[in-house]
């Protein structure tokens, strides 16, 4: 059995991806929090925030490398 992960960020900028990542993690009970960002640069602000804050960062990051703006290769 898998441990269930406090906080799970998903960054892609496609709704459809989102949507099914998001009813696949909720129907096996993935995560206790799940944060979604259109874009790297929100996704980046949100860690930078949360590491300002002293809080603990998220468990598991689901990355789209090919997005407009900032990807995950830049």
């Amino acid at each position: 059995m898998i441990k269930k992960m406090d906080k799970v960020f998903i960054i892609d900028d496609d709704p459809i991806i989102v949507y099914s990542i998001k009813r696949v993690m909720k129907e096996i009970d993935f995560s206790q929090e799940l944060l979604e960002f259109e874009n790297g640069k929100l996704a980046l602000e949100n860690l930078i925030d949360t590491k300002n804050k002293r809080q603990k960062p998220p468990d598991a990051i689901f990355l789209d490398l090919a997005m407009p703006m900032m990807n995950g290769w830049t």
